[in-house]
């Protein structure tokens, strides 16, 4: 697996997420203008700082947990696999 190709397909796949519609872009973004992405099954992938003019927020699933414990419920990203099939 090329961590690189990864980093590529994954920032596709945020992007087309982010951009499916705007009520799904709206569900996304924080308060701050920010779209929260775990790093659960990230394994090494470098996510960009920002996509499609959004800042992205990448927290790990505990840092997640103490947001929501704190704001409320939020709304986040979580990738659930990565696989290669040849």
């Amino acid at each position: 697996m090329n961590l690189s190709m990864d980093n590529q397909i994954t920032s596709q796949a945020l992007s087309y997420v982010i951009n499916i519609d705007n009520q799904t872009r709206s569900r996304l973004l924080t308060k701050e203008g920010t779209i929260i992405v775990s790093t659960d099954n990230l394994n090494g992938i470098a996510l960009p700082s920002s996509l499609d003019g959004i800042r992205l927020e990448v927290l790990t699933p505990d840092q997640i947990k103490a947001r929501a414990d704190t704001d409320g419920i939020i709304s986040y990203i979580r990738i659930q696999r990565i696989e290669w099939v040849d």
